[in-house]
Order: structure tokens, then sequence, then C-alpha cells
């Protein structure tokens, strides 16, 4: 099952490659959408618990290569193969631990959305921008703690609060003058906190070790990303 799950990741990755030398011409691109959801959902099998996962691949994938260019459009073809890989071996319960591949998951994902809203940032994105990625992370979101919490009361306001503050930080990240990597790498530094205190809560073990354990990672990476980023004032 491995070596063919490779494979699919290999065509996954080929054919979207394929899509951007043709300029992401109608055929091409429609050959790449309609490929990556054969090579998904087959067999039905446990297709629809991570489909909001893979149609958020599927749009970050398109994203990030078109804007991508030279040798950076392989780098980026390369990392959404590997995701959409791992996506499937989430799918064909591949892994042992898969709550914690899950979580990785998403937090590439994040990532990735970061890195594709830095870069797309112009002075006339206005309120698109942020509802934008207030909707992707909230989709997100949802998926994630129905994955991580099976069971918790107001399970939909959390994911709304958080999505929320989330667009409300890549406001203030955007007036950062730091380059678009080390906003991403704070951005995804910050969700990762905001979605660790989100299911301690769940759980009931946010308590003041706890909480300053995870604090202080937080203070420490984000000291390293800005310590070692190029500021431009």
């Amino acid at each position: 099952m491995s070596l063919s799950l490779v494979v699919r990741a290999l065509i996954f990755g080929g054919l979207l490659l394929l899509a951007k030398s043709s300029g992401f011409g109608f055929w091409l691109t429609a050959l790449f959408l309609l490929a990556s959801l054969f090579l998904y959902a087959q067999p039905i099998f446990n297709t629809f618990p991570l489909l909001t996962s893979f149609l958020v691949t599927i749009y970050l994938s398109l994203s990030l290569v078109r804007i991508a260019n030279v040798w950076w459009v392989y780098l980026a073809a390369l990392i959404v193969a590997l995701m959409f890989y791992v996506l499937l071996r989430l799918k064909h319960l591949a892994f042992i631990d898969r709550q914690k591949w899950h979580y990785f998951l998403q937090l590439i994902l994040f990532y990735l959305l970061y890195i594709v809203a830095f870069i797309s940032y112009t002075p006339d994105s206005g309120i698109i921008w942020p509802l934008w990625v207030f909707i992707v992370a909230f989709l997100l979101l949802r998926e994630l703690f129905r994955v991580q919490i099976k069971e918790g009361r107001h399970r939909l306001l959390f994911c709304w609060l958080v999505a929320f503050i989330i667009s409300q930080f890549i406001w203030v990240a955007g007036l950062l003058p730091i380059g678009f990597i080390s906003l991403a790498n704070f951005l995804t530094l910050t969700t990762f906190l905001l979605i660790e205190l989100t299911i301690g809560h769940w759980q009931g073990i946010v308590d003041k070790p706890w909480l300053l354990r995870r604090l202080l990672i937080f203070g420490s990476l984000a000291a390293i990303i800005f310590l070692t980023s190029r500021w431009s004032i």
C-alpha cells in the first residue's frame, strides 16, 4: 500500500507541474483536478472525514505553484506532493498515531496558507484578504477539532473564535517589516499556540505550569524568528 500511495503522490505532483507548464490552461487544470479527486477518493472508504483537508490541499497547491517561479516551482510541487502523501496515508489508516499526523498536516496547511496569503497581499486587497484567511482557517479548524476532540461543547463556536483571532493577527503581522517566510513562521507559531490552548481547555489540562511551558516555548521561538529576520526599516 505504501508504494501505491507514493506513486499517487508523484502523479499528483507531476500533473500539477504539467498544469503549471500550460499556464493553467483549462484542459490540463481540469485533468489535474479530476485525477486528484480520483487518486484521493479511490476507494471511497474514509473519504469524507478528510474532505476539507483534501480541498484545501488542492486549492493551496494550485495557488502556491501559480505564484512560484523558476526552480521554486519544483520545490513547491514537491512540498504539496508530500502533503498529499500524508493525507493519503491518513485516509488509508496507514499511520499508528493518526491524531498527531493529522495535527501535523493541518499545521503545514496553515503554514502554506500564510505563505500564499503574504505573497498574494497587495494594498488593494482590503477586507477580502483577512476574510479569505478566516474562511480557510475556519474550515481547517473545524476538521482539526473534530479529529482531536471527539466530544466538546460549543466546538463550532471555538472554531469561529480562533479563526477570527487568526484573521486579526494576520492584519497585525502584515504590518511588520520582515519577509513573508518569517511572517508565515510567526503566524504558524501563533496558530499552534491558539490550537493548543483550545484543545487544552477541552481536555481540562490547562493549569499554570502547562500554560507557562507553552508560553515559554512560544516566546522563545518567536524571539528566534524575529532575531533571524531581515528587517526593512
